[in-house]
């Protein structure tokens, strides 16, 4: 029962991640984005074409690749 409830939660997590991207993806298409931004949408096209939710692990970044 209780993997059936995860796997529920990431299917829906990742469709939502599908959807958000593909905002993201029309923006980068438009015109609407600059410069880091254009880099971040396209990492993640990349990787929700492996089907990974590409902000999924950034609690495991370290503080200086913010900076």
């Amino acid at each position: 029962m209780e993997d059936t409830i995860s796997e529920e939660f990431i299917e829906r997590k990742t469709e939502i991640a599908k959807k958000q991207v593909e905002i993201e993806r029309y923006m980068l298409h438009n015109g609407m984005l600059e410069g880091q931004e254009k880099e971040i949408v396209k990492y993640n096209i990349r990787q929700i074409a492996k089907n990974v939710v590409p902000w999924w692990d950034v609690d495991k970044w370290e503080e200086s690749e913010f900076l």
